[in-house]
Protein backbone atom coordinates (compact mmCIF):
# COMPACT_ATOMS: atom_id res chain seq x y z
CA UNK A 1 0.00 0.00 0.00
CA UNK A 2 1.45 3.34 -1.04
CA UNK A 3 0.16 6.85 -0.35
CA UNK A 4 -1.30 8.73 -3.30
CA UNK A 5 1.02 11.65 -2.47
CA UNK A 6 4.15 12.10 -0.40
CA UNK A 7 2.96 13.51 2.95
CA UNK A 8 5.62 15.48 4.79
CA UNK A 9 4.78 13.60 7.97
CA UNK A 10 6.12 10.44 6.32
CA UNK A 11 9.26 12.05 4.91
CA UNK A 12 10.17 13.53 8.30
CA UNK A 13 10.38 9.96 9.62
CA UNK A 14 13.20 9.07 7.21
CA UNK A 15 16.42 8.23 9.10
CA UNK A 16 18.51 10.72 7.11
CA UNK A 17 16.02 13.55 7.66
CA UNK A 18 15.67 12.73 11.37
CA UNK A 19 19.46 12.67 11.77
CA UNK A 20 19.85 16.03 10.01
CA UNK A 21 17.07 17.53 12.13
CA UNK A 22 18.67 16.34 15.37
CA UNK A 23 22.04 17.75 14.27
CA UNK A 24 20.41 21.10 13.52
CA UNK A 25 18.66 21.14 16.90
CA UNK A 26 21.89 20.30 18.70
CA UNK A 27 23.81 22.99 16.82
CA UNK A 28 21.17 25.61 17.61
CA UNK A 29 21.22 24.71 21.31
CA UNK A 30 25.01 24.95 21.37
CA UNK A 31 24.82 28.39 19.78
CA UNK A 32 22.30 29.48 22.41
CA UNK A 33 24.54 28.26 25.23
CA UNK A 34 27.55 30.08 23.77
CA UNK A 35 25.54 33.29 23.52
CA UNK A 36 24.40 33.01 27.13
CA UNK A 37 28.03 32.55 28.19
CA UNK A 38 28.64 36.17 27.20
CA UNK A 39 26.48 37.33 30.11
CA UNK A 40 28.13 37.32 33.57
CA UNK A 41 26.72 34.97 36.18
CA UNK A 42 26.63 36.57 39.61
CA UNK A 43 26.80 34.46 42.74
CA UNK A 44 26.88 35.08 46.49
CA UNK A 45 29.58 33.49 48.58
CA UNK A 46 28.26 31.23 51.37
CA UNK A 47 29.83 33.39 54.10
CA UNK A 48 28.51 36.63 52.69
CA UNK A 49 26.81 39.18 54.84
CA UNK A 50 24.10 41.59 53.77
CA UNK A 51 23.66 44.98 55.42
CA UNK A 52 21.26 47.87 54.86
CA UNK A 53 22.66 51.37 54.41
CA UNK A 54 20.96 54.31 56.07
CA UNK A 55 21.06 58.07 55.77
CA UNK A 56 22.69 60.42 58.27
CA UNK A 57 19.40 60.76 60.14
CA UNK A 58 19.13 57.03 60.63
CA UNK A 59 16.29 56.66 58.16
CA UNK A 60 16.70 53.62 55.85
CA UNK A 61 17.23 54.41 52.20
CA UNK A 62 16.15 51.02 50.91
CA UNK A 63 19.54 50.23 49.34
CA UNK A 64 21.41 47.11 50.27
CA UNK A 65 25.16 46.67 50.21
CA UNK A 66 26.61 43.26 49.34
CA UNK A 67 30.17 44.48 49.53
CA UNK A 68 33.01 42.06 48.79
CA UNK A 69 30.75 39.04 49.14
CA UNK A 70 29.48 39.43 45.54
CA UNK A 71 31.43 37.20 43.11
CA UNK A 72 31.57 38.56 39.55
CA UNK A 73 33.40 36.31 37.07
CA UNK A 74 35.92 37.86 34.71
CA UNK A 75 34.82 37.30 31.11
CA UNK A 76 37.25 36.12 28.47
CA UNK A 77 35.29 37.90 25.76
CA UNK A 78 37.67 37.07 22.92
CA UNK A 79 37.42 33.34 23.60
CA UNK A 80 33.65 33.45 24.17
CA UNK A 81 33.03 35.43 20.97
CA UNK A 82 35.19 33.00 19.00
CA UNK A 83 33.29 30.03 20.43
CA UNK A 84 29.98 31.69 19.59
CA UNK A 85 31.03 32.38 15.99
CA UNK A 86 32.20 28.79 15.59
CA UNK A 87 28.91 27.43 16.94
CA UNK A 88 26.93 29.80 14.69
CA UNK A 89 28.90 28.59 11.66
CA UNK A 90 28.22 24.97 12.63
CA UNK A 91 24.54 25.74 13.06
CA UNK A 92 24.45 27.28 9.59
CA UNK A 93 26.15 24.20 8.13
CA UNK A 94 23.65 21.98 9.97
CA UNK A 95 20.78 24.00 8.49
CA UNK A 96 22.23 23.54 5.00
CA UNK A 97 22.58 19.79 5.54
CA UNK A 98 19.02 19.58 6.83
CA UNK A 99 17.68 21.49 3.84
CA UNK A 100 19.62 19.21 1.49
CA UNK A 101 18.31 16.10 3.28
CA UNK A 102 14.72 17.32 2.94
CA UNK A 103 15.18 18.15 -0.74
CA UNK A 104 16.73 14.73 -1.35
CA UNK A 105 13.85 13.04 0.47
CA UNK A 106 11.22 14.84 -1.58
CA UNK A 107 13.08 14.12 -4.82
CA UNK A 108 13.49 10.43 -4.09
CA UNK A 109 9.88 10.10 -2.96
CA UNK A 110 8.58 11.85 -6.06
CA UNK A 111 10.68 9.74 -8.42
CA UNK A 112 9.94 6.40 -6.78
CA UNK A 113 6.20 7.12 -6.51
CA UNK A 114 6.11 8.10 -10.18
CA UNK A 115 7.83 4.83 -11.12
CA UNK A 116 5.50 2.80 -8.89
CA UNK A 117 2.36 4.41 -10.32
CA UNK A 118 3.68 3.97 -13.87
CA UNK A 119 4.50 0.34 -13.10
CA UNK A 120 0.98 -0.15 -11.76
CA UNK A 121 -0.51 1.04 -15.04
CA UNK A 122 1.94 -1.04 -17.07
CA UNK A 123 1.12 -4.14 -15.01
CA UNK A 124 -2.57 -3.69 -15.81
CA UNK A 125 -1.78 -3.33 -19.51
CA UNK A 126 0.36 -6.49 -19.45
CA UNK A 127 -2.47 -8.39 -17.78
CA UNK A 128 -4.81 -7.33 -20.59
CA UNK A 129 -2.23 -8.38 -23.20
CA UNK A 130 -1.86 -11.78 -21.55
CA UNK A 131 -5.64 -12.22 -21.42
CA UNK A 132 -5.88 -11.47 -25.14
CA UNK A 133 -3.01 -13.86 -25.91
CA UNK A 134 -4.67 -16.59 -23.84
CA UNK A 135 -7.95 -16.08 -25.72
CA UNK A 136 -6.11 -16.29 -29.06
CA UNK A 137 -4.40 -19.49 -27.96
CA UNK A 138 -7.71 -21.00 -26.90
CA UNK A 139 -9.22 -20.20 -30.31
CA UNK A 140 -6.16 -21.61 -32.08
CA UNK A 141 -6.41 -24.85 -30.14
CA UNK A 142 -10.07 -25.21 -30.96
CA UNK A 143 -9.34 -24.47 -34.60
CA UNK A 144 -6.54 -27.02 -34.66
CA UNK A 145 -8.79 -29.71 -33.20
CA UNK A 146 -11.42 -28.83 -35.76
CA UNK A 147 -8.88 -28.96 -38.58
CA UNK A 148 -9.22 -25.21 -39.32
CA UNK A 149 -5.75 -24.21 -38.03
CA UNK A 150 -2.44 -25.83 -38.92
CA UNK A 151 0.22 -26.82 -36.38
CA UNK A 152 2.60 -24.01 -37.35
CA UNK A 153 -0.02 -21.35 -36.63
CA UNK A 154 -0.89 -23.00 -33.32
CA UNK A 155 2.77 -23.03 -32.26
CA UNK A 156 3.17 -19.37 -33.19
CA UNK A 157 0.13 -18.37 -31.17
CA UNK A 158 1.38 -20.44 -28.24
CA UNK A 159 4.79 -18.75 -28.45
CA UNK A 160 3.09 -15.35 -28.36
CA UNK A 161 1.15 -16.38 -25.27
CA UNK A 162 4.34 -17.58 -23.52
CA UNK A 163 6.09 -14.32 -24.33
CA UNK A 164 3.15 -12.32 -22.99
CA UNK A 165 3.22 -14.33 -19.76
CA UNK A 166 6.96 -13.81 -19.32
CA UNK A 167 6.61 -10.07 -19.90
CA UNK A 168 3.70 -9.95 -17.43
CA UNK A 169 5.78 -11.72 -14.77
CA UNK A 170 8.68 -9.35 -15.37
CA UNK A 171 6.30 -6.41 -15.03
CA UNK A 172 5.04 -7.75 -11.70
CA UNK A 173 8.59 -8.16 -10.42
CA UNK A 174 9.47 -4.60 -11.49
CA UNK A 175 6.33 -3.29 -9.78
CA UNK A 176 7.27 -4.97 -6.52
CA UNK A 177 10.79 -3.56 -6.73
CA UNK A 178 9.49 -0.04 -7.40
CA UNK A 179 6.98 -0.37 -4.55
CA UNK A 180 9.71 -1.34 -2.09
CA UNK A 181 11.83 1.60 -3.28
CA UNK A 182 8.89 3.97 -2.80
CA UNK A 183 8.22 2.65 0.72
CA UNK A 184 11.88 3.15 1.63
CA UNK A 185 11.88 6.66 0.14
CA UNK A 186 8.84 7.57 2.26
CA UNK A 187 10.43 6.35 5.46
CA UNK A 188 8.38 3.14 5.68
CA UNK A 189 6.81 1.72 8.78
CA UNK A 190 3.48 3.53 8.66
CA UNK A 191 0.26 1.78 9.60
CA UNK A 192 -2.17 1.23 6.68
CA UNK A 193 -5.02 1.13 9.21
CA UNK A 194 -4.23 4.73 10.18
CA UNK A 195 -4.90 5.97 6.64
CA UNK A 196 -8.16 6.25 4.80
CA UNK A 197 -8.85 4.36 1.61
CA UNK A 198 -8.98 7.63 -0.30
CA UNK A 199 -5.36 8.37 0.66
CA UNK A 200 -3.96 5.02 -0.42
CA UNK A 201 -3.50 3.16 -3.68
CA UNK A 202 -3.43 -0.60 -3.68
CA UNK A 203 -0.64 -1.68 -6.02
CA UNK A 204 -1.56 -5.33 -5.86
CA UNK A 205 -2.68 -6.51 -9.29
CA UNK A 206 -5.21 -9.30 -9.85
CA UNK A 207 -3.88 -12.65 -10.93
CA UNK A 208 -6.16 -14.11 -13.62
CA UNK A 209 -5.73 -17.68 -14.57
CA UNK A 210 -3.13 -18.27 -17.29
Amino acid sequence: MLPDAAPSILLVRRPDVRSAAQSLLSANLTTRVDRLALFPRLSLQPAGGVSASSSAGGIGTGFWSLGANLAVPVLDRARLLTAMRVSEARAEQAAIRYEKAVQTAFGEAENTLARAHSGHRRAAELEDALTNAASALDRARKGYRAGLTDLTTLLQVQRTWLQARNVRDAGRAALLTDSVAAIRALGGGWSPEASTNADLIDLATPRPKD
